[in-house]
């Protein structure tokens, strides 16, 4: 029987209540059904239904607790391993990869098969977040169109300062100093396929930069690329800075006769050159991190670094945009079939020691002196001891 008949709808719905505090709204559910006796009533007080009503009664009856309880299944047959998590969470805070690359790394590690989604999964659960670079806040970070370009067509290019004691361990870094390596490299990458060509030098000169400018062109024509190569670099003094002079010289001199052309990124916006800045930061990672400290010559240096070259073009995965888990070469060759390896290869040359660019750029030094130690700037025919490398 109901004990009031005149009782008054609430202000505020159960729903909306409900909201703003879970506990709450069900202690006012059941203390209107003391006041009223009747499911019904309730129900249409407070705009919810009668089994809305009926549930919390009866856990208020059963002396239960009205928060929500768990609805985690008793048993999950398909859920992964303990341990497989306990090796991803690993592998996370080790190398801090992505679900794609993390899957690959433990499958060749470990020998486990885990689909990259499961590995999302398994991050998210865990709140085991990938670090990520912000651009300039309030601008859009612009992609670049990878997909619509040729192949060995378009190159991002930039140097790297291997002598970077926050990229490297102590021992590496020191290694650099003590046996007269090189401290700069030459990176250009091709943004459709990641093939990366390197050189290095002991010195960050204009002629350095436009001399491996010149070999990355002479090399692709060695191998039969005949469309116009475009070179996306910064505005570094490696590539004539500011200089009207000097760019138009390159420009119209050096370049355009090789049907060859630079263009500029935005000065402040290093994302714009996203590709072969994070392939720098792979050297870090995967090379010079790990091997520097090991070597003890500039030979043994070109001889691992050639290696280098081998596997990030040729066996290393990539899982960057449009890569889908293929090695540089492997994309390479999806586009042009009767391509060979040999142009994944490269050599890594001392620009200081080989190119003698100072006779081509009117601007360029003529007295300048390299500091090398004991090494002179007479050249040496690299190419051939790098034949040789993969057969020791």
């Amino acid at each position: 029987m109901i004990k009031e008949q005149t009782a008054t709808p609430l202000l505020l719905p159960y729903r909306e209540l409900y909201k703003m505090n879970k506990e709450g709204a069900r202690e006012k559910l059941i203390e209107t059904y003391k006041r009223t006796g009747s499911i019904s009533e309730t129900a249409r007080l407070w705009g919810t239904s009668r089994n809305v009503v009926r549930k919390w009664l009866r856990r208020a009856n059963e002396g239960g607790s009205l928060s929500d309880l768990s609805r985690r299944p008793k048993n999950s047959p398909r859920k992964t391993d303990d341990w497989v998590e306990v090796v991803v969470l690993y592998e996370k805070d080790k190398k801090n990869r992505g679900p794609m690359r993390l899957s690959s790394e433990i499958k060749k590690k470990y020998n486990i098969s885990i689909h990259p989604n499961t590995v999302a999964k398994i991050l998210k659960r865990n709140e085991a977040k990938t670090k990520k670079y912000r651009t300039i806040p309030g601008i859009k970070r612009s992609f670049y169109p990878h997909e619509s370009v040729d192949p060995l067509t378009h190159f991002q290019v930039d140097i790297k300062e291997i002598a970077d004691i926050k990229a490297l361990p102590r021992s590496c870094y020191e290694a650099i100093f003590n046996n007269n390596l090189p401290r700069y490299q030459f990176t250009a990458i091709c943004v459709r396929t990641r093939i990366r060509f390197v050189a290095y030098g002991y010195e960050k000169s204009c002629s350095n930069g436009i001399g491996f400018l010149v070999l990355v062109v002479m090399w692709l024509r060695r191998h039969g690329i005949k469309g116009e190569i475009i070179f996306q670099m910064d505005n570094g003094e490696e590539w004539g800075g500011m200089s009207v002079r000097k760019v138009k010289h390159i420009q119209e001199k050096i370049l355009k006769p090789l049907n060859a052309r630079m263009t500029r990124i935005r000065k402040g916006r290093a994302y714009e050159n996203g590709v072969v800045e994070r392939s720098h930061r792979i050297d870090d990672e995967e090379f010079y991190a790990v091997h520097l400290d090991k070597i003890f010559s500039e030979e043994d240096f070109l001889n691992n670094a050639l290696r280098w070259t081998y596997i990030y073009n040729i066996e290393r995965q990539h899982f960057g945009r449009y890569m889908d888990g293929n090695t540089p070469f492997e994309k390479l060759k999806s586009l042009i079939p009767n391509i060979k390896e040999e142009i994944a290869l490269f050599p890594p040359f001392i620009l200081d020691k080989i190119i003698p660019i100072y006779q081509h750029i009117p601007f360029a030094k003529k007295d300048k002196k390299i500091k090398m130690g004991r090494h002179s700037q007479s050249g040496n025919n690299l190419y051939v001891q790098y034949n040789s490398v993969f057969k020791k």
